[in-house]
Formats: structure tokens, C-alpha cells, sequence
């Protein structure tokens, strides 16, 4: 869950010290992760959640073989999917990829928080006009 936002945004949200409480050091981001993950756990079923880890290990693609222009939307700063993996995905593409990167404190989670300017792109490619923001 921390690797989902940037360190400066996890930072700045949870800027103080760790306390002790019932006996136990609790830093800030902990009642953050408590919640996120009793959320999860309230919506995901155990076997969605291992299918949906086995297909994220398993999945294999060969980025030469796709014949059809791809744009490749990648954050600065998402710990998750680094920058590097896509503009090598790119690079794969031999020709076919673009790659638009958007600047956001929200790392990996830019794709749920920056809705409006990845919905720019996306009605950009899908008009023909290119990945312009």
C-alpha cells in the first residue's frame, strides 16, 4: 500500500511522529492502512484475489509481436510500474508505442486520482489526434 503514492504525498499526509498506544509504536499511516485494507478485505474474495495475483505473475507478452499502435501512459514517481519499465515497453514496441508521462503526487494511484487528464488522452487516441493533454 505505500508503494501506491509517492514518498512526498505519504509524507506531507502523514507528517508526525510515531506515538505509543496501548503499549505499541503506531506511526500515522497506520490507521491510512488499516482501513484500506480492512476495505479491500470487505470487497475482495480470497480466490479473486489469488487469481488476480497468479494472471499478474503469469502474464507474458513479447511487446514485438503486437502490430497495432499502442500508447503507453506512464507516472513519474509510480513505484509500482517505474518509469524505465515503460519506456523499455515502448522501445519494445519497435516504432508502434508513444509514451505520454504524467507528473502526480499520487504515484501508481494517478490512474484512480487524475481521472480528468487521463480521460484527455484517452479521448485523444481515441479520436485519432494523437496523446496530447
Amino acid at each position: 500500500m505505500l508503494s501506491y503514492r509517492t514518498p512526498e504525498e505519504f509524507g506531507e499526509r502523514f507528517d508526525s511522529a510515531p506515538e505509543i498506544v496501548n503499549g505499541r509504536v503506531r506511526c500515522a499511516a497506520e490507521d491510512y492502512l488499516d482501513a484500506a485494507g480492512a476495505q479491500y478485505v470487505a470487497r475482495t474474495p480470497v480466490t479473486a484475489y489469488l487469481r488476480l495475483s497468479e494472471s499478474i505473475d503469469l502474464h507474458r507478452l513479447d511487446p514485438a509481436v503486437v502490430q497495432v499502435p499502442v500508447v503507453v501512459v506512464a507516472v513519474e514517481g509510480d513505484r509500482l510500474v517505474p518509469l524505465s519499465d515503460s519506456v523499455g515497453l515502448v522501445e519494445g514496441l519497435a516504432g508502434r508505442g508513444q509514451l505520454r508521462v504524467l507528473r502526480s503526487p499520487y504515484g501508481h494511484d494517478a490512474f484512480l486520482k487524475e481521472t480528468d487528464r487521463i480521460d484527455l488522452i484517452l479521448a485523444a487516441v481515441l479520436r485519432g489526434t494523437g496523446a496530447s493533454q
